[in-house]
């Protein structure tokens, strides 16, 4: 038996792959002490790819001397499995277990439940011989035991069901060795002994060959027979089955060494202290004498593993028992953590010793914060940068900031900080978010007049809001800055510039808005202008010549003043189109010097301030002169324009 079934069951499997199949199991290991109480023993039916059947009738018989008497009848559940509690003397008792139906064909398991819980596995599938045809199969008979030292010898046996799949009845002959180790009954599908020779199977009927093992020696044996069918209009068909039995030698005394590896899994460390626990089921004594357990080496980390005391523990023959072990990690432990402990056992009797080494391991867990990051850009160390969705004066936007927990166990809790801005609002006050999930604060920003113009429309607006916000139990404190821009509406008003050394060299500034521009005087007009824009000479109706501080760039030609607004420009309406709103802002602009500005003609003038770039979006108006004969040109205004 592997370490794993020593881990994870106490009940001997045992598979029976076809239908109508018959398993006689007899006591495999005879130094075993039979059980005297009552024992589950389930059947778990399975279709012929594995797969748990529900709702299959399985009928309890016992055998004596060759006659049933039924017991119970249970159907299988969801899982597949029908349980039943049978009472088994010591001296073992013979059961029959009748699985299924005529329309779904019946497989029969026998079983002398001797010497231990046990679990019958039956698949409801059948093997067809192929008509005008042969096939080969194996029988294979494992895990025996060949005759003890004091002569007792054991039986074993498995089978298999085939289906005669010619259209005529066969008449089937057997040929093969006669031997004491080995022996052939022949079943129909009723469970019931076929004595003829030859004997004679139906057209689409099936017959079940259950091979008897009683070996005479250890070691592997093999037996060939073949069954040769024929019928009418030349059918036939040709088994060939191969009969392998495995039998061992079990006078000798097992003594287990075995490895359990008892794995805790996750236990959360914080922010609360938990506890893993799990019950250990020991080897069992399979021996027919006295055994004697002691742990003989412990934890090297008491603090994290608990370890039951195992000091002279004495188990008779098929005794076994459990122990509770128990894990608490420690703060911190997010990694995994292992030892171990050694349990003796000694069998004073064959002076045997062997070892039990218990493998623990578990891994503290707790929440794991990760900021989603993926809109932020980061200025340092756990500071970053979140540019907030463009918002329009008067209206609102809205934007994420968001973690995830990517631990194993633990709500994260995530708290904000902040001052209060104007303008800004931020929920929830706290996040509180489960492993394996994610959560959002949301920052709302409400561009209001007073948040805007905080000191009247007489003023500059605020154009760029910003909010410092701190998170805490994300790791290190993160600190997040959230921009935003705002789109002002420009204000849309007339202005007439006149010529330039006809006003005393004043030229034009395009702010203060409130004061629709202003005129600003030039000291040195020629080789440092100040004001933005000059005109220089005009000519009337058509054109006019202006000196601008920084670039421009003309946008459309032949513009009515019912066109000029920034509602259709903005939204691409009243013969504007995207693209040309866009160039307001974008594009390459030429260089600052002498542009000539046509009549009813739009233009993007750049506006440098201490570095900072504002644009005027400009209609041509008028060009004349006035009469005392100084030159002007008016303009239709739209400024400030806000890059998008």
């Amino acid at each position: 038996m592997n370490n794993s079934m020593h881990m994870s069951q106490s009940v001997h499997i045992v598979v029976v792959l076809l239908s109508t199949t018959l398993l006689l199991c007899s006591c495999q290991t005879p130094t075993e002490t039979p059980p005297t109480t009552q024992r589950d023993v389930t059947v778990h039916v399975q279709d012929a790819e594995g797969r748990a059947l529900e709702g299959i009738p399985v009928q309890l018989h016992v055998l004596e001397d060759n006659e049933m008497e039924r017991l119970d009848t249970r159907s299988t559940d969801r899982m597949g499995n029908a349980q039943f509690d049978v009472f088994i003397p010591t001296t073992g008792r013979a059961f029959r277990f009748v699985i299924g139906t005529e329309t779904t064909g019946r497989v029969f398991l026998d079983a002398n439940l001797l010497c231990r819980d046990t679990v019958l596995v039956a698949r409801m599938a059948a093997e067809r011989l192929p008509c005008g045809d042969e096939i080969s199969k194996v029988l294979r008979i494992g895990d025996i035991c060949a005759p003890l030292v004091t002569g007792q010898r054991f039986t074993d046996s498995t089978q298999h069901t085939f289906t005669n799949t010619c259209d005529e009845a066969l008449t089937f002959t057997v040929t093969g060795p006669d031997s004491e180790d080995i022996s052939l009954v022949l079943l129909d599908t009723d469970g019931s002994v076929i004595v003829d020779r030859p004997f004679i199977i139906p057209a689409s009927g099936q017959f079940v060959v259950r091979a008897i093992a009683t070996p005479s020696d250890s070691g592997l044996q093999d037996w060939s027979f073949v069954f040769t069918g024929s019928g009418a209009n030349q059918a036939m068909t040709v088994l060939r089955l191969d009969v392998e039995v495995d039998a061992r030698n079990c006078n000798v005394c097992e003594c287990p060494e075995e490895v359990i590896v008892v794995d805790f899994g996750f236990v959360e460390a914080h922010p609360v202290q938990g506890e893993g626990r799990k019950s250990v089921t020991l080897p069992r004594n399979i021996c027919n004498f006295v055994r004697v357990d002691n742990l003989i080496q412990t934890v090297t980390q008491p603090q994290r593993f608990g370890v039951p005391p195992i000091e002279n523990m004495t188990l008779q023959p098929g005794d076994s028992y459990a122990r509770n072990f128990s894990f608490v990690p420690a703060p911190g432990d997010f990694t995994l953590v292992e030892d171990y402990v050694l349990i003796e056992h000694w069998i004073e009797a064959e002076g045997k010793t062997c070892t039990t080494m218990v493998i623990l391991r578990g891994q503290g867990c707790g929440p794991v914060c990760r900021l989603i990051d993926d809109a932020f850009e980061s200025t340092g160390e756990n500071s970053w940068k979140y540019d907030f969705p463009r918002v329009r004066v008067y209206e609102s936007g809205s934007g994420r900031i968001c973690v995830e927990n990517m631990g194993e166990c633990g709500d994260l809790v995530i708290e904000k900080r902040h001052d209060e801005v104007s303008g800004f609002s931020v929920m929830p006050e706290e996040l509180r978010i489960s492993e394996g999930s994610s959560g959002c604060f949301t920052v709302v920003f409400n561009a209001t007049d007073d948040v805007v113009w905080p000191d009247g429309h007489g003023q500059p607006a605020i154009i760029e809001h910003m909010l410092p916000i701190r998170l805490l139990g994300c790791g290190p404190e993160n600190s997040i800055d959230v921009h935003v821009l705002v789109d002002t509406l420009p204000a849309q008003f007339s202005r007439c510039i006149y010529q330039w050394d006809q006003n005393g060299n004043f030229g034009y500034n395009f702010t203060p808005v409130a004061g629709k521009g202003e005129d600003h005087f030039d000291p040195d007009p020629l080789n440092s202008q100040i004001s933005d824009m000059v005109v220089l000479n005009a000519s009337t109706g058509n054109s006019a010549d202006v000196r601008l501080r920084s670039g421009w760039k003309f946008i459309k030609a032949d513009v009515t003043e019912a066109q000029f607004n920034f509602a259709d420009m903005s939204d691409a309406l009243n013969g504007w189109s995207r693209a040309e709103y866009l160039a307001i802002t974008t594009g390459t602009f030429n260089t600052p010097g002498v542009a000539t500005l046509n009549f009813r003609s739009v233009y993007s003038v750049q506006i440098e301030r201490e570095g900072t770039i504002y644009y005027a979006c400009v209609r041509v108006r008028e060009i004349s002169a006035d009469s005392d004969g100084k030159y002007k040109i008016c303009l239709d205004v739209l400024f400030p324009m806000i890059k998008e």
